[in-house]
């Protein structure tokens, strides 16, 4: 569970990476952008149009389609359209103003602003990630060392040991489950911490619920710290019944 998601979190990365550079790259040539001059052309019905409005407009939408929208995911997980995807990225005030009749400066600073907003979400969010990885990585560490400590435990000739003996190995699977508790507890802190870190959407309380909405266990470290847990009270209650039967 944990070797997947942290593969899950490798390729969010990578996207979010991807996404992260668009937004730059997109911010730029935003920058580069002429803003609409004084009023001046032909009127059609209550509004004027020039062709450098047009111009404009069709700018902003090429450099948003040629960076931000040509990410290597963007049809796999969003497949929306230019307006969708700039009202949800953007805002709506911004993306009224980016495919209005006019780009003004006003607008442009705001649509260079909104973007630099985004590629900074994306940044934190990287951040949270390389945070994720570790910490599963720890998780998993930590976890592999009980249950290979579990596995040698399991081993032992229970119906040939004394009591002090057996009573030693309880104690020690004790140990092992107050260990396997702490995994359980400095998980629940780190989501904690995440979730106060981060604005995710609406949907997702917090990041494993965000990132691992596809894998079959949402809480990977808190399944395989259960599991561990289990394993080890069976190990132990099967020497607690040894000790009863000396």
């Amino acid at each position: 569970m944990i070797t997947e998601a942290r593969r899950t979190v490798r390729r969010e990365r990578r996207r979010t990476v991807d996404e992260r550079e668009a937004f730059d790259a997109f911010a730029d040539a935003v920058r580069d952008i002429p803003v609409d001059g004084p009023q001046s052309g032909v009127r059609v019905g209550a509004r004027l149009a020039t062709p450098d409005a047009a111009s404009a407009a069709r700018a902003v939408r090429e450099a948003y389609e040629r960076t931000v929208m040509a990410v290597p995911h963007y049809h796999e997980e969003y497949d929306d359209t230019y307006a969708e995807s700039l009202e949800a990225e953007l805002g709506p005030t911004v993306a009224a103003a980016a495919t209005g009749p006019r780009l003004t400066a006003a607008a442009k600073s705001g649509l260079v602003d909104a973007a630099l907003n985004a590629r900074a979400d994306r940044a934190r969010f990287v951040e949270a990630l390389d945070v994720e990885d570790e910490t599963l990585r720890e998780a998993d560490d930590r976890l592999g060392e009980l249950l290979a400590e579990a596995a040698e435990l399991d081993t032992e000739p229970l119906e040939d040991l004394r009591f002090g003996s057996l009573d030693a190995i309880r104690t020690r699977l004790q140990t092992l489950e107050r260990h396997a508790e702490a995994v359980g507890a400095d998980r629940q802190a780190t989501l904690r911490e995440q979730t106060d870190d981060l604005s995710l959407p609406d949907c997702a309380p917090d990041l494993p619920t965000y990132v691992y909405q596809d894998h079959e266990v949402t809480y990977p470290v808190l399944a395989t710290v259960a599991r561990t847990a289990t394993i080890l009270q069976r190990i132990r209650e099967d020497v607690e019944r040894s000790m009863a039967r000396v």
